[in-house]
């Protein structure tokens, strides 16, 4: 005997808004925004994602996420250590269309930052800003 089953599609809009506290991913910025191709936005974070097969970069406006096989994580690991060690500078991800990844990396000596590295279990480093104007947890010491 069988049994004759009626299904329904259901149907989403791919133009929903992201839920509120998360940002959308790059692709999703740019279907919003397409006039967005060729400016530069500021990196403030930078860590290993949950499953460790890739990594996040956080801007403000959207997040990127990039695969360890790919060429710009090398590139990525080296100049965030650098930043983090020597540079103490601004990172920033710029859009252009002709890369392979459609994205670029680049920093500027003229904005300066402070980077943050903690350890981030079971692997891996996070990088981000120092937040400016935060309280300190305790009170400087009086020498």
């Amino acid at each position: 005997m069988f049994q004759i089953m009626a299904l329904k599609k259901i149907d989403w809009e791919e133009s929903k808004p992201v839920p509120a506290g998360r940002k959308p991913f790059l692709s999703d910025y740019v279907e919003q925004h397409p006039d967005c191709k060729g400016y530069n936005y500021e990196i403030v974070l930078v860590k290993e994602t949950a499953s460790r097969a890739g990594y996040l970069l956080e801007c403000k406006e959207f997040v990127v996420h990039v695969f360890k096989s790919s060429p710009l994580a090398e590139v990525l690991l080296e100049t965030i250590e650098d930043l983090y060690s020597n540079k103490h500078c601004a990172l920033f991800v710029v859009l252009d269309e002709t890369e392979q990844d459609g994205i670029y990396l680049a920093f500027d000596l003229e904005v300066k930052r402070t980077w943050v590295r903690t350890k981030k279990y079971p692997g891996g480093y996070r990088y981000e800003h120092a937040k400016t104007g935060a309280k300190r947890a305790k009170p400087p010491l009086a020498l």
